[in-house]
């Protein structure tokens, strides 16, 4: 077994990555997601982005984000419980997901 152990290694890895990516497909296809316009600024837009697992639940409420050269700066205020945290996972999930070249949650991105 050990003459094979690299064989299987990289058989397992190929056969996980085919696994992300169909996953990612199937999330896309199933919840509306749209596919990210990747560009060379350091810009990032999105209209009506969802937090990938709260989007679920009922009543959730869609945000917009515009991180653009004139917006370097973004301060995010609100009551406890309102969803600033939320907000804010959001955004790092939608910039995980695309660098992973995943379809994001949102209507435009």
């Amino acid at each position: 077994c050990k003459d094979h152990a690299q064989t299987l290694a990289q058989i397992a890895g190929k056969v996980a990555a085919i696994d992300v990516l169909q996953c990612f497909g199937t999330i896309a296809r199933s919840r509306s997601w749209t596919r990210p316009e990747m560009a060379e600024n350091d810009a990032m837009r999105a209209e009506g982005a969802r937090h990938p697992v709260l989007e679920q639940q009922s009543g959730f409420v869609p945000n917009d984000l515009d991180l653009s050269k004139n917006r370097n700066f973004l301060l995010i205020t609100g009551p406890n419980m309102g969803g600033k945290s939320t907000y804010l996972r959001t955004t790092a999930l939608m910039t995980i997901l695309a660098q992973s070249g995943s379809f994001v949650p949102a209507t435009k991105a």
